[in-house]
């Protein structure tokens, strides 16, 4: 699912860090040359246009589609006042996507080693959970990855071991969150029982 019904219960903000789109693939065409990704990552930073390449490569994975196209369209901010979407482009290390990988699963990893129950293995591992987001509440919202790229997503209680699993894509799992239709034992559904909104990181 594209994130076409999400931008329907929510739409993204007027202004987005004004990115610049570059055409890398046309314009080394046009040139009959291939830039060197050095080059490229120097112009895309400077354009501000968030560089997917450099992320996945950092996490060593390739990231969904439809949460991409969400954080490029939307940028950082909050949900319903509550709800944070990680971003490996934002500076702040708490909504970082890559340090909140690393963050998340160092501090469950450690709650394992004390003989406290987890029901999931840690990103790297090819089954582990990835965290993308966290609720004010604490609440962690994972993807669970799967080998044949169906990753679902998990919901982590705040400072406890019961999770949801989802058998949902991303987008797809939004627009259940969103339109208060999910039912899960872990998030409070007195969040998302009214007009959602989102409010953009500069804002808040």
């Amino acid at each position: 699912m594209s994130i076409d019904m999400i931008k329907k219960i929510i739409p993204p903000p007027a202004v987005i860090n004004e990115k610049i789109t570059t055409y890398w693939g046309r314009l080394e065409s046009e040139l009959g040359i291939q830039l060197s990704n050095d080059y490229k990552n120097l112009i895309d930073d400077y354009n501000g246009v968030n560089d997917w390449r450099k992320a996945e490569s950092r996490l060593g994975i390739l990231l969904p589609e439809d949460y991409k196209s969400f954080i490029d369209e939307y940028g950082i901010g909050r949900i319903n006042g509550f709800l944070w979407i990680f971003s490996p482009f934002v500076d702040n290390p708490y909504i970082n996507l890559i340090e909140q990988a690393k963050e998340i699963n160092s501090a469950l990893a450690e709650v394992k080693l004390h003989g406290e129950k987890f029901p999931y293995n840690f990103f790297p591992s090819e089954d582990g959970v990835l965290p993308f987001g966290i609720t004010d509440s604490g609440e962690v919202l994972f993807w669970k990855l799967e080998k044949n790229c169906n990753w679902k997503i998990v919901i982590n209680e705040s400072r406890g071991p019961l999770c949801d699993e989802f058998d949902l894509g991303w987008a797809e799992f939004m627009v259940e969150l969103l339109s208060a239709r999910l039912e899960s034992l872990v998030l409070p559904k007195k969040e998302f029982a009214r007009v959602a909104d989102f409010k953009s990181l500069t804002d808040i």
